[in-house]
């Protein structure tokens, strides 16, 4: 395994001194090789922390971790002895969703509840709140509701915690933004559902978010993206989506970072 970038958390799992200073932070330009992880099965990336899930079930994690596994700084990988038998990770901006291998969760997010086991959690560097494919085919989505990223047609003003389920059904995928989220149908339609305020889900609405200090563009229950391809793949990031087509042609929409703001664009690449 190998990483590279910002690594003033620790977060490129090294105190290598090939990694210099990138104006005011510690960055490594290249590759550095972890030689502690060796069969990587699944890996995610927090806001200052990595954590990454190896072939045998172990969990390890490095950077600002925090976590209630591990407390303190963790400047290179450390193997977190009290989780077994896990086949995935994935971050949320307040804490850590773990698969294990019977189907269940082991949470650390607060604003999480119990995710129904054997679902398919949606993968991505989600802000407070996670969505899930459940065994029963149904989309269900915890945490916080204060943009509409839960999809249930409203929106919660507080900071408390929401469940909700949704009507999408025959989907191949799910990912989570910061605070939006997509699903991807078998048929290649993609429909986006959350905070629109930087276009990652198309043009603005005009919908505000109820108590959201500041312009809050909120779409509160599934929109189709209209004038797109058919998709094969699908993942958010931040607040923007990204889309690859059944050519292998990459898409994105946001708020005109990458492409036209507010209208899927294609993407320089391949």
């Amino acid at each position: 395994m190998f990483c590279w970038g910002d690594n003033e958390f620790g977060m490129v799992g090294t105190t290598s001194a090939l990694c210099e200073r990138c104006e005011n932070a510690r960055c490594c330009r290249r590759p550095i090789r972890l030689p502690a992880l060796r069969g990587v099965r699944d890996l995610a990336i927090g806001p200052a922390s990595v954590c990454a899930v190896t072939a045998d079930g172990a969990l390890w994690c490095w950077g600002a971790t925090n976590l209630p596994w591990t407390p303190g700084a963790a400047p290179t990988p450390r193997h977190i002895p009290s989780v077994i038998d896990a086949v995935s990770v994935r971050a949320t901006a307040t804490g850590w969703v773990i698969g294990r291998r019977d189907g269940t969760f082991l949470l650390s997010d607060p604003l999480a509840r119990a995710i129904p086991p054997g679902a398919r959690v949606a993968p991505g560097p989600s802000g407070f709140h996670v969505c899930s494919l459940t065994r029963d085919s149904e989309v269900r989505c915890d945490g916080a509701n204060n943009f509409g990223q839960l999809g249930g047609q409203t929106t919660d003003a507080g900071s408390g915690r929401s469940s909700a389920t949704l009507a999408l059904r025959d989907l191949r995928a799910l990912a989570d933004g910061w605070r939006h989220s997509c699903a991807l149908s078998h048929s290649g339609e993609v429909s986006c559902w959350g905070d629109n305020t930087d276009q990652a889900l198309g043009a603005l609405t005009g919908d505000r978010c109820p108590g959201v200090v500041g312009a809050a563009d909120c779409v509160p229950s599934p929109r189709r993206i209209e004038s797109i391809p058919r998709m094969r793949a699908i993942f958010a990031g931040g607040s923007v989506t990204w889309m690859i087509d059944e050519q292998s042609h990459l898409w994105v929409l946001d708020g005109g970072t990458f492409g036209t703001r507010g209208v899927a664009t294609r993407y320089g690449w391949p």
